[in-house]
């Protein structure tokens, strides 16, 4: 672990120096690293347009498993035509450490807005967020894809645009691993995890308005004021209720609410 911190940054800044020395691109900032790869922004000769540099971490590379993630990732990238994924531009290979070049997504994460701005969703704001969120998550499914990892730092929200972004945990139906817990919702390479976290997603969007009025802890039906409906959705997102039995028949139940109450 140690002789890893050390090494790590060494191979970083040796990566940085080689490829920006090679390639026409120019490198703006590293963006962050984490358990597989790191990402840096980076932009074109023109200095005019912005796109993400991935490659897989050096301690990573003799890791079959993470090799073969990580040309998955690229894989699924390279597949995505619709505007709110982030389109593949280039892939390739420096000294033996795979990377790709995919689109720059402009936009804030639900993350900073909920957090950092302090933006607060009604009911009615929240659930057509993920009406329009869900609509994008079921053009993947119907490709036989899952994201596996639809969380606040993971959407983008530009103006009315949404963008999802970190497909590194995405996989094709079929594509299961080895290790993963199997009554983990979350981690299934099945359409109800990414269900399941959207459930979740739209808990963060509802509780950003949320004022506690007793110190007591409570479940989330009982703190949240919402219709009967909009509670119904969402324990069947969660399966704490019967599940949909797919994300077009989610997207539906949904769009009946909106039409329901707010239109």
């Amino acid at each position: 672990m140690v002789l890893r911190r050390i090494a790590e940054p060494i191979n970083d800044l040796f990566f940085i120096r080689t490829f920006f020395k090679k390639e026409k691109w120019q490198f703006v900032r590293k963006i962050g690293s984490g358990s597989y790869g790191t990402a840096y922004l980076i932009q074109d000769p023109s200095g005019k347009q912005l796109y993400i540099l991935k490659r897989l971490n050096f301690h990573k590379l003799k890791s079959n498993q993470a090799r073969a993630g990580f040309q998955i990732e690229t894989q699924l990238l390279s597949e995505l035509s619709d505007v709110a994924f982030p389109a593949l531009v280039q892939k390739g290979s420096l000294n033996g450490t795979p990377y790709f070049i995919m689109e720059y997504k402009a936009g804030k994460t639900f993350e900073q807005l909920i957090f950092a701005e302090g933006k607060v969703f009604s009911e009615h704001e929240s659930f057509t967020i993920t009406a329009r969120l869900l609509s994008k998550l079921a053009g993947l499914h119907q490709m036989g894809i899952v994201h596996r990892d639809l969380r606040i730092p993971n959407v983008l929200a530009d103006g009315e645009r949404l963008s999802i972004i970190d497909f590194g945990l995405a996989r094709k139906l079929g594509q299961e691993e080895e290790g993963i817990e199997a009554d983990n919702p979350r981690k299934r390479v099945h359409f109800t995890s990414d269900l399941y976290s959207l459930g979740h997603f739209l808990l963060f969007l509802l509780y950003s308005g949320y004022q506690p009025s007793m110190k007591k802890e409570r479940t989330w039906e009982e703190e949240l004021e919402l219709f009967p409906d909009s509670k119904r959705i969402i324990k069947k997102l969660l399966m704490s209720d019967v599940p949909y039995s797919s994300s077009m028949e989610a997207l539906a139940d949904i769009n009946k609410q909106i039409k329901k109450y707010w239109e």
